[in-house]
């Protein structure tokens, strides 16, 4: 094992590589496996989930985006230039923090309205487990946010919250 490790290909690991390699138009292969797997995942998850699963998942999209844009405006950036640079130069003003927070506990407490607190509970904690990871991720590996990291953790929480919230489902205490 340790010699085949050490005659893998070099991979970067400097963040400003890495962003290089983000920059690329270019779709390698192991991008395309890993979208067919998430398309899979969604479909399959899709198709078993129940209506019920409807409200938490509106509810869902909305938290995605409102902590994608607090990440943007608070958080360090990776770039200098691009489009979540751009936001996070505007966006550091404090109402437009405001609002969005704003925008989060509202989305919150429709959520513990029209899904109860199980539901409310098991979201938050994969919200909370995602979001943490994300930030993690991107700076460690990038140096800070992009939007592309951003729109990344989108994918990844709303497939998570698909998820979770169609398993809770299948529960009967849900």
């Amino acid at each position: 094992m340790a010699s085949w490790i050490r005659r893998m290909p070099d991979v970067p690991t400097k963040p400003e590589k890495k962003l290089a390699i983000l920059k690329d138009p270019h779709t390698g292969a192991f991008a395309l496996i890993g979208l067919g797997v998430y398309l899979l995942w969604s479909v399959a998850v899709w198709s078993v989930a129940d209506r019920a699963v409807l409200p938490g998942m509106a509810c869902a999209f909305v938290l995605s985006r409102t902590l994608s844009g607090l990440s943007v405006t608070l958080c360090k950036g990776a770039k200098k230039d691009g489009l979540a640079a751009a936001f996070h130069k505007s966006a550091r003003e404090r109402p437009v923090c405001v609002s969005t927070v704003c925008y989060f506990v509202g989305c919150a407490g429709v959520l513990c309205l029209t899904s109860g607190v199980l539901i409310f509970a098991l979201l938050t904690l994969t919200l909370a487990v995602v979001f943490g990871w994300y930030l993690w991720m991107a700076d460690r590996e990038f140096g800070g946010i992009t939007g592309d990291l951003a729109g990344y953790f989108l994918q990844v929480f709303e497939l998570a919250a698909l998820t979770v919230l169609t398993a809770a489902y299948w529960f009967p205490a849900c």
